[in-house]
């Protein structure tokens, strides 16, 4: 192993005690992975450029996962759940194992021990008199115990009814709905943490993009009949060069360098 793959699965440690002051934000670099045990003695591991911020509150233990991915590792406290938000997905456990990861578009929650509720926030609505309490001009605080008329009160999104998630189990929070998984592979979810990338039938766009949240060295795959090119296999998530050997050795694809930047199309 070189130097830099070395360095890239050194993973640190360390106990984080309760924050008076704020929030505390926990954040991992491309590449990096790290391990963090709070103050509950609760462990977040944080996956390759991720960022979570931790807010303990003696009632609660909220976390946010604001990007990336990580596996929460959760101290047993029926007095104060453990809540992940991530994008609109809303993860509530007591005492468990689960893994979370944020995209653009949706988040994943996937259960490795114990029972979670997954639930979504779904978009308030977009009435004319909701529309028009969002942008009028704010008004004077009102006195304590003064009611609000029925068009001034604020408009919250709503949350979906929690979906209950137990060990071995996945669901995708997308557009304000949970989706369970049908066939999950929760030994491929987690693959990340011996550094591995597992792939079954991924369009080859998906797969250099899962390559790119680990390397500098970027991987673009351009054209249509390239990026649904389709793969299956087992790779170091450390390794990019991998790919483009499979890429070199399929006639139908060409692989060149471009700066720092490796670029696969179709011939």
């Amino acid at each position: 192993m070189g130097l830099a793959a070395a360095a890239a699965t050194l993973i640190f440690v360390a106990v984080f005690a309760f924050h008076v002051f704020g929030p505390l934000t926990l954040v991992t670099g491309i590449g990096e992975q790290r391990t963090c045990q709070l103050q509950d003695q609760s462990v977040v591991v944080l996956n390759t450029d991720t960022r979570v911020q931790v807010d303990y509150s003696e009632g609660v233990r909220n976390i946010r996962l604001l990007q990336g991915e990580a596996l929460f590792i959760v101290e047993h406290d029926s007095n104060r759940p453990f809540i992940v938000t991530a994008g609109d997905a809303i993860v509530r456990a007591v005492g468990t194992e689960f893994n979370v990861r944020r995209r653009a578009q949706s988040t994943e929650v996937a259960v490795v021990e114990g029972v979670v509720q997954v639930a979504a926030t779904q978009a308030a609505p977009t009435s004319e008199a909701a529309l028009e309490t969002a942008t009028a001009p704010s008004a004077p605080p009102e006195k304590a115990g003064t009611a609000l008329a029925p068009d001034s009160r604020r408009v919250h999104p709503k949350r979906t009814i929690p979906v209950k998630l137990a060990a071995g189990e996945e669901a995708q929070v997308a557009a304000g709905n949970v989706t369970k998984a049908e066939n999950p592979a929760i030994a491929d979810v987690l693959s990340w943490r011996q550094r591995r990338l597992v792939f079954r039938d991924a369009p080859l766009a998906d797969v250099a993009a899962e390559f790119n949240r680990y390397n500098r060295i970027q991987i673009r795959v351009e054209g249509a009949a390239a990026r649904e090119k389709q793969l299956t296999g087992i790779f170091d998530a450390d390794r990019p060069q991998s790919i483009m050997l499979f890429a070199s050795k399929d006639e139908s694809l060409s692989v060149q360098t471009e700066g720092d930047s490796w670029v696969i199309r179709a011939r």
